[in-house]
Formats: C-alpha cells, structure tokens, sequence
C-alpha cells in the first residue's frame, strides 16, 4: 500500500500520458521520500500535459487543427 501511494504521481502521469511522464517518474524516485518532493511531482503530473491536436471525445470538444500559439477561436479577418 505504500509503494502504490509513494508512487501516486508516476502512475498519474502515466496514466494521463504526461510527455513529461519519465521526468516525473525521475522526480518522483529519487525526491519523493520528502513531502516537498512528491508534492511537486504530483502536482507536475496533474498539469496539462495534453499534445495539440488532441481530441477529447467525453467533453465533445476537439482542437485537431494546426493553430499556431496566441491564435482565438474569434476571426475578425
């Protein structure tokens, strides 16, 4: 039961297919015995950590176009 909440942030960010998941995983191992440690790689792997152009098909929503960053959904052109 430990081992299962000790490693709580790796199976999160696993779970979530974090592109970060290895570095956390890292974190996680080797600062997770301190509080501060597993706090922050819990938090890392909650952050969105979603690759553009994924599709999330619960929320009906999707944002598969090639939109660059800073672009709105608003056009006035």
């Amino acid at each position: 039961m430990f081992v299962l909440l000790y490693f709580t942030p790796s199976i999160v960010a696993f779970r979530r297919m974090h592109p970060m998941r290895r570095a956390i995983t890292g974190l996680n191992i080797l600062l997770g015995w301190s509080v501060f440690g597993w706090i922050v790689a819990l938090l890392w792997a909650l952050t969105a950590g979603q690759k553009e152009g994924h599709c999330n098909e619960s929320a009906h929503t999707c944002n598969c176009e090639n939109r660059q960053k800073g672009e709105d959904d608003l056009s006035l052109v």
